[in-house]
């Protein structure tokens, strides 16, 4: 039989306070407690158990989220060409996880709970972090067409470098609407909306590096048995306590203290258009995204006496530029007619590896897998291609004498490469949508290019 138990509770409470009419002060704190029980139990003779002697395995799990944020808003209008509205606050999460799993085999028929095994073996673990966040943000509106915005963010977290604990993201923005301006109000009609707009801003990742990734960890290895106090050899000779991570099946682990959060650094400038009573609406935006210190698990010579550990190792780009067109020429009693394209090429590349050539990542397909390498994108295939003649470039085919990959006498059949090559990319040249919609009568129209070949 197999019995889960899930018990879940939530909480918040809020609070408001308007000391003056264009200042208000909030504060809000939630908590999130789940907790989970799993119970399965193989009789003595099921085939699933370990040598169809029966099993028992109790499984528990807990995990609290607890949040605490304050801020303090004002808007206020100075003046009919000048307003401004702010706000700052902090926001301070906790959050634990406990587990613990129990497994009990060769057991007794007749007794369901964990001292009915003969052996038995459990593990358990429990994590904590706290991240605290402090911001501060303000937007001018200047002659009611100009726009400014700055903000800054200082985050800290327990899972960052003893010497990196917080950082600071600063973020920009300017829009400019240009058809409010008086020498174009003559334009009305044919220029109804032009609006010019840039941004700048960083940001870091919260939950990168994981919790004690920064730390050199201890685990101990052994038969689990709480009802005796003698030390046994465990699984792959390794007793007592053990300097890395997990099991002893895993790669150990040292921390690295210097590790800091990933920096995403993002541009971007737009311009927005409507002509001819809105019935034509154009959007054009460009953005460039660097990602910096990504974080790896990369190799470290067995002399330091671990296996890996993570480092700030890579860095990458994303260049992008989206277009949008929208034209509603007809809007009448009855019928309307509006019609969407819209346009997206986004530029992918690694620029910096450190430790290899190549980094594996999770995906692809058998044979083949997913790497991260300098000058390709991220995620490109990499295995075996096929064999060529090193003069003609053409492909060399199996002739029958069971000279295949595989051993078989298949003739004709295309030999692959002893070297791993880079076989392509899963990301496309462009999207592009096309969306025709008329509310009455109801027709809805839609087709999407996803690449270029």
């Amino acid at each position: 039989f197999f019995n889960q138990n899930v018990n879940r509770f939530f909480h918040s409470s809020e609070f408001t306070l308007n000391p003056i009419d264009w200042i208000k002060a909030t504060g809000r704190s939630c908590l999130d407690r789940y907790d989970q029980t799993n119970v399965e139990r193989l009789a003595v003779g099921a085939r699933a158990s370990l040598n169809s002697l029966g099993l028992i395995d109790v499984n528990r799990s807990s995990v609290s989220n607890y949040n605490l944020d304050l801020t303090l808003s004002a808007s206020h209008n100075f003046s009919d060409n000048f307003s401004l509205n702010g706000i700052i606050g902090q926001q301070v999460i906790w959050q634990e996880s406990n587990s613990s799993d129990v497994k009990a085999t060769s057991t007794l028929p007749f007794y369901d709970q964990i001292s009915a095994g003969s052996t038995k073996d459990g593990a358990s673990a429990n994590g904590k972090t706290k991240t605290v966040g402090l911001f501060a943000s303000a937007t001018a509106t200047i002659f009611q067409n100009l726009n400014l915005t700055a903000s800054i963010r200082r985050d800290g977290s327990s899972t960052f470098g003893k010497d990196n604990q917080f950082h600071n993201y600063p973020k920009f923005g300017i829009s400019y609407t240009l058809s409010d301006e008086s020498f174009m109000k003559d334009m009305k009609g044919t220029i109804d909306n032009l609006r010019i707009r840039g941004a700048y801003g960083e940001a870091g990742s919260p939950s990168l590096p994981g919790a004690y990734a920064t730390t050199s960890l201890y685990g101990t290895y052994g038969f689990f048995d709480p009802w005796g106090r003698d030390t046994k050899a465990s699984r792959n000779g390794f007793i007592g306590i053990r300097q890395g991570e997990l099991s002893g099946d895993n790669y150990i682990v040292g921390g690295n203290e210097n590790i800091q959060p990933e920096l995403n650094i993002e541009r971007e400038i737009g311009i927005d258009l409507g002509l001819f009573n809105n019935k034509i609406k154009f959007e054009a935006n460009y953005s460039s995204n660097n990602v910096e210190d990504m974080i790896l698990l990369l190799d470290i010579p067995a002399s330091t006496g671990y296996d890996k550990y993570y480092k700030n190792a890579a860095a990458m780009y994303n260049r992008t530029i989206e277009l949008n067109l929208g034209i509603n020429p007809v809007n009448i009693e009855g019928f309307t007619w509006n019609t969407n394209f819209g346009f997206t090429k986004t530029t992918n590349m690694v620029t910096k590896l450190e430790g290899s050539s190549t980094y594996g990542i999770n995906g692809a397909f058998t044979g083949v897998t997913n790497i991260a390498t300098p000058g390709q994108p991220l995620g490109v295939f990499y295995g075996r291609g096929w064999l060529r003649d090193s003069t003609t470039g053409k492909i060399i085919y199996s002739t029958g004498a069971a000279d295949d990959d595989y051993g078989n006498a298949y003739k004709g059949a295309p030999k692959l490469s002893t070297e791993l090559l880079i076989l392509g990319s899963s990301e496309p040249d462009f999207t592009a949508c096309l969306l025709y919609t008329s509310p009455s009568p109801r027709v809805r129209t839609r087709f999407r290019m996803p690449s270029s070949a």
